[in-house]
């Protein structure tokens, strides 16, 4: 199909027309975005400026981690610091020489913890200034502790079920022994005992069945059965020094029944009560002290011919 002259310029025009608009969108395109673009860079310089220029470098309204609030750890590091600072002028010294840089505070801060790495380098720098000038250092309030968590709850449920458990199970096992008993039927396995330790709980089914087992054999020698209960894990009334003055006290117990059975005098033999109140404090079955104990109870145990049990293994 052949076009004629006069259709050819008309449709030369439109285009002409059609391309001129598309080029005054472009124009006004780039004239308003560019301005929206510099809008943009002004406003986040600012959030940055501003950033920077908030106490301890930190945003505005921002959240903390840590073990405590930031403004626990910057008051205490600030009290601290205040009558060194002092110090310092008062002896026409340099304040930057001595102190940490507002950097190292501000980092120790954030951290919410006096016990971190950055804390711990702030205040080693206090320390040193103190003892520059001859200063007391004093003592630094800790901040408030966070609760415990999940893991540290269950490490200490299955401390206070061994600091149970094992002094129970001594005293059966002697009880057992001195009188004849088969203590491996009466006796929870130890499978059974680290299986309720593991357990992390008194109420578990782990647990009911070794106290269980326990009742039962408590009854069987007419003794009387110590009900679990939460015990302390610090100190020398912790679990670790328990199972040791278990242990002790039930081969002292089985020693003097096997001796008056006998008739024979073991106070040659025998530990006094001062090393094994010293084995018992030390929380320690293989310490020195419980060594000493350990190696007279079995000269006891050979004199009267009788067998010797070592200490029963943790799990």
């Amino acid at each position: 199909m052949k076009l004629s002259p006069e259709l050819v310029a008309r449709l030369t025009v439109v285009n002409t027309i059609l391309l001129g608009c598309i080029l005054v969108l472009l124009l006004f395109n780039m004239t308003t975005v560019q301005p929206e673009q510099q809008s943009g860079g002004v406003g986040t310089t600012s959030q940055v400026g501003s950033h920077a220029g908030s106490p301890s470098g930190s945003p505005p309204g921002g959240s903390f981690g840590g073990g405590a609030p930031p403004s626990d750890i910057k008051k205490i590091i600030d009290d601290t610091l205040f009558p060194l600072e002092r110090a310092i002028i008062d002896h026409e010294g340099n304040p930057n020489d001595v102190l940490p840089s507002g950097e190292e505070i501000d980092a120790a801060v954030l951290t919410g913890n006096l016990g971190s790495a950055e804390a711990q380098l702030v205040i080693e720098k206090l320390k040193k200034g103190y003892a520059l000038y001859k200063m007391p250092f004093p003592n630094l309030a800790p901040p408030p502790s966070s609760e415990r968590s999940p893991q540290q709850q269950s490490d200490e449920q299955k401390k206070q079920l061994q600091a149970w458990i094992r002094p129970t199970v001594e005293r059966l096992r002697v009880e057992l022994e001195a009188k004849g008993e088969d203590a491996r039927i009466l006796l929870p396995t130890q499978e059974d005992i680290s299986a309720a330790i593991d357990s992390a709980s008194f109420t578990s089914e782990a647990s009911r069945n070794v106290i269980d087992v326990l009742k039962a054999g408590y009854a069987r020698m007419q003794l009387k059965f110590p009900e679990p209960e939460q015990v302390t894990t610090q100190g020398a009334n912790g679990p670790e020094s328990q199972i040791v003055k278990a242990y002790f006290m039930g081969q002292l117990q089985r020693l003097d029944l096997e001796a008056k059975k006998q008739s024979q005098d073991i106070t040659t033999c025998k530990p006094t009560s001062a090393s094994v109140k010293k084995a018992i404090s030390s929380g320690d079955i293989s310490s020195q002290e419980s060594k000493f104990v350990l190696a007279q109870l079995e000269k006891c145990y050979d004199a009267l011919g009788i067998q010797f049990y070592p200490p029963i293994s943790n799990p």
